[in-house]
Order: structure tokens, then C-alpha cells, then sequence
């Protein structure tokens, strides 16, 4: 069976006056796949969403809606994208029902005689079957969520773009929009942008990640979780301790030396892990004075998913091209 893809870049570009927004982006998005793009604050990912979304002219490069340029009939191919931007677009002196009548009327695939049947089977997907007459400005942030996300699918469109549409969002708030867009995920093509690496893990089946204004890496999520997997502990010592030993552990795969006399241990489980540093120290009257689990910052992790693909495209040279030694990320872009 065919992929249908959705949307295509091609060396898409865009520059703000003063900074670069994004560069050289070249990414697809098929019916049926959640793909995450990931970044730290400023790397481009609202950028490319508007871009994708119509709002913003690329700089250089392009964009294709369902095979067709985007900007050779904006307003036609508009219509089969749904957009969530990282604010609020309702009016908040109008109703739920109000804002999403008005969002199906603005969109040209929404010009049907069965509105009332678009409008209830959306407040039902949303989560807002008897809220339909509540205003806007009295909603709380889960809620208004739910109510953005509505007005962007409520014409039933190929493409959905959200940007951050769990930010600020408590535990269980997250879990309702994450089955919402597993749901939505199954007949349209979605691009969410997030922060929080384990958070779009749980939901997408590809990742895009962005590292000022540039795709480093693109492929399957598993591949770049693969990196998240690996946990941290920091061990302080009274004694200096015999590093080779620590490295030997059980699921330890590596230990850092620090300047502050303290040890970065990288390893596939901190609870066991840490029970093991304690039995050791114990052992050789190492005297632990500190040890504390890490988190690894995104960037931490991009540079690690940078590096691995780099490693593995120079491996590919050095053993003529073979394709064993390409990471997803440069299989994908290679078949592409």
C-alpha cells in the first residue's frame, strides 16, 4: 500500500530580520504518522509550524500540501490543515459552541450543511460534549486546551499542526490529549512541538529535532529515546575511588571523572545502580558522601543523536557506502 504524504519541505528557509527562524528543513509527514518536533526554547519549532500552516512565507525552499505547492493556492490548501499556536485563539467574550461555529464557518471545508453534527461529534472527541455553552474567558487551562484543540480539527483536516498543546497542563490533563491525539493520529497526519522529550515519546511515532533553526536529527522515535535510556547518578567519594571498578559494574556503560572532585555515572537503571556504588564503597571504605540522581538536558541528548548520526554516516564512508552502519535518521533522509 502507498504512503500518502501529507506534506513535503525542501530546503525550506525562513529569516526573521535580525535572526534565523529555520534553515534548510527538509522533512515529510505521511497520513497516519504523529511526528514530534522537538527543541529547547528559540530553536525554530513555532517558526516551521507557521511556516507549515501557511501563516508565514518562506525566506527560500518550499512547502507542499498533498503533493500541490502551498503557496501557489494558500487559501485552497489551507483548508486541510488544522492549526493550535502556542496561545489562546478563542474569543473569550463568546461561548465554546460560538468560537467553534465560527472556526467551521472560516473554513472552506467547513461550509456544510451537517454543522451540527460536525460540532457535536468534536465536543465529543474533545472532551466537551456539556460545555458547549460555557464561555471562553471561564474555562480553566486544561479545558481551554481541549477548546483550542477543537476550533483546529473541527473541520475534519488532513494535517494537524499543535504547538505545545500540553504546556502547563497537569498529569492527568496531558494523559486526555495524549489519547486524543492517538485518535486523531489514526486518519490524518500530525506535527506537535514540544519541549519535553518523554512526553512526545509516549505519543509519536517519528521525531524531528531542531537545534537553532536546524533538523538534526529526523527518524523513528525509538531511536533517539534510545538515548533518554541511558540514566545518570552523581557520586561523590570521601576516598577516591578506583573508577575502573565503577565502570565494571552490572549496566554501567561509562564514568565521568568531574572537576569537582565528583563522578558523572551513566548507567541503565539508578536504583540498582546505586545500590551497587553503595555495596562497592562499602567494600573498599570509599565513604560516599553524595550520591544524588542527573537529569539529561535536551541538548545533551540532541548532541548525543548528532553525534551517533555523524559517527555513522563517517563509518558508511570509510566502508564504502555500505547502509548496515546508517542510523534511521540517515536511512530515512537517504531513501528520500
Amino acid at each position: 500500500m502507498t504512503e500518502e504524504i501529507l506534506i513535503k519541505t525542501t530546503n525550506l528557509s525562513y529569516h526573521y530580520t535580525n535572526r534565523l527562524g529555520v534553515e534548510n528543513i527538509n522533512l515529510q509527514l505521511q497520513r497516519g504518522e504523529i511526528l514530534g518536533l522537538l527543541g529547547p526554547n528559540g530553536a525554530g519549532k513555532s517558526s516551521l509550524l507557521k511556516l507549515l500552516s501557511g501563516l508565514l512565507r518562506p525566506t527560500a525552499g518550499g512547502i507542499e500540501i498533498l503533493g500541490q505547492p502551498l503557496h501557489h493556492d494558500t487559501h485552497r490548501l489551507r483548508a486541510h490543515i488544522g492549526y493550535q499556536p502556542d496561545r489562546n485563539v478563542l474569543y473569550p467574550s463568546l461561548t465554546i459552541d460560538e468560537n467553534l461555529r465560527y472556526a467551521l464557518g472560516f473554513s472552506r471545508r467547513g461550509r456544510t450543511a451537517d454543522w451540527r453534527e460536525r460540532l457535536e461529534q468534536t465536543r465529543q472527541l474533545c472532551g466537551l460534549e456539556k460545555l458547549g455553552n460555557r464561555l471562553v474567558s471561564s474555562l480553566s487551562k486544561g479545558m481551554l486546551q481541549r477548546a483550542n484543540l477543537a476550533q483546529a480539527i473541527i473541520h475534519q483536516p488532513d494535517i494537524i499542526l499543535l504547538d505545545e498543546p500540553t504546556d502547563g497542563l497537569d498529569p492527568l490533563q496531558v494523559k486526555v490529549i495524549r489519547q486524543l491525539l492517538q485518535t486523531l493520529g489514526k486518519t490524518s497526519g500530525i506535527i506537535l512541538s514540544s519541549h519535553l522529550l518523554a512526553e512526545v515519546g509516549q505519543t509519536c511515532t517519528s521525531l524531528a529535532v531542531l537545534k537553532q533553526g536546524r533538523l538534526v536529527y529526523n527518524g523513528p522515535a525509538a531511536a533517539l529515546q534510545n538515548h533518554a535510556r541511558t540514566e545518570l547518578l552523581k557520586v561523590r567519594f570521601e576516598t577516591p575511588p578506583d573508577i575502573g571498578q565503577l565502570r565494571r559494574l552490572d549496566g554501567v556503560s561509562e564514568v565521568d571523572a568531574r572537576p569537582d572532585q565528583s563522578y558523572l555515572v551513566h548507567c541503565r537503571q539508578r536504583n540498582s545502580t546505586t545500590q551497587a556504588i553503595i555495596k562497592l564503597a562499602n567494600q573498599h571504605n570509599w565513604h560516599i558522601a553524595e550520591i544524588t540522581p542527573q537529569q539529561q538536558s535536551l541538548e545533551e541528548l540532541f548532541t548525543q543523536a548528532l553525534d551517533a548520526e555523524n559517527q555513522a554516516l563517517q563509518a558508511t564512508d570509510d566502508s564504502g557506502n555500505s547502509t548496515a552502519a546508517r542510523t534511521p535518521a540517515a536511512q530515512r533522509r537517504q531513501s528520500r
